[in-house]
């Protein structure tokens, strides 16, 4: 039950990545626009810092999600051991 949970979580996770890639990609291209209005270089540039924020937070969760499983093996293996 909790290895169907994370598969839909990491599944989840990594389509995220994908869309967010794409955000930052596509608010790139629009900051170098020459003769871009300043309301809209800003408003890119909010998406951008927001996508990167959010893309860092997704890094965080992976980081944490991967070390509960190692740390969930070595309790499985020392718990085998005593």
């Amino acid at each position: 039950m909790e290895t169907d949970r994370n598969t839909s979580v990491t599944e989840v996770r990594k389509r995220l990545f994908l869309y967010l890639d794409e955000v930052i990609v596509f608010s790139q291209k629009k900051i170098h626009v020459p003769k871009k209005l300043e309301a809209d270089y800003q408003s890119y540039l909010r998406i951008l810092i927001s996508a990167v924020s959010v893309y860092g937070k997704l890094l965080e969760l992976n980081e944490l999600d991967l070390l509960a499983q190692r740390l969930e093996v070595l309790e499985q293996t020392s718990g085998a051991k005593s």
